[in-house]
């Protein structure tokens, strides 16, 4: 795995996490993740979400979204890495 951009403290904001495709997630402490599609706006809260997962102390993790689309935390509980540019879409 080719990490993309330095590890970015999670946020209750949109964040696209740098346009990424693919994010590596690492908690630590329970987390909800939530993703939230293109019709949100970037350090919003606003969008319709696409799904929410719930991930225990110490997970990680990938999750595959569209470079447009966000992420959302609960809390502030977890890292984003950017590993995949989503250069193909």
């Amino acid at each position: 795995m080719k990490l993309l951009a330095a590890a970015a403290a999670a946020a209750t904001t949109n964040s696209t996490v740098g346009g990424a495709a693919a994010v590596y997630v690492v908690t630590s402490g329970a987390f909800t993740l939530s993703v939230v599609d293109s019709d949100g706006t970037a350090g919003g809260t606003d969008g319709t979400v696409l799904g929410t997962i719930e991930v225990p102390t110490g997970w990680t993790g990938i999750i595959h979204k569209y470079p447009n689309q966000f992420l959302k935390g609960g809390n502030t509980a977890a890292k984003f890495t950017k590993i995949d540019s989503g250069a193909y879409y």
